[in-house]
């Protein structure tokens, strides 16, 4: 969500408000609300992720913290 955020709603300029890095790149023709963003459920079979961003949602990233990362196999996630 941040990266939406980030590309889709929050202004390049917080001075000047005008347009998105979405907007600017034709991505977008405006700025996104709350209403857009969770409107409706998107599903990963339907909208499609990056290899690097989909490790992230099945959880296969250890964090160097832990000492110990216990994985886990998910059985009715997707």
């Amino acid at each position: 969500m941040l990266q939406v955020w980030r590309n889709f709603m929050k202004p390049v300029s917080e001075r000047r408000r005008d347009a998105t890095p979405a907007q600017r790149l034709g991505l977008s023709a405006r700025c996104w609300t709350i209403g857009d963003l969770l409107g409706r459920r998107r599903f990963v079979s339907r909208v499609g992720l990056p290899a690097r961003i989909m490790r992230y949602y099945r959880r296969e990233i250890e964090t160097r913290q832990l000492p110990v990362n216990c994985g886990h196999t998910l059985r009715y996630a997707f």
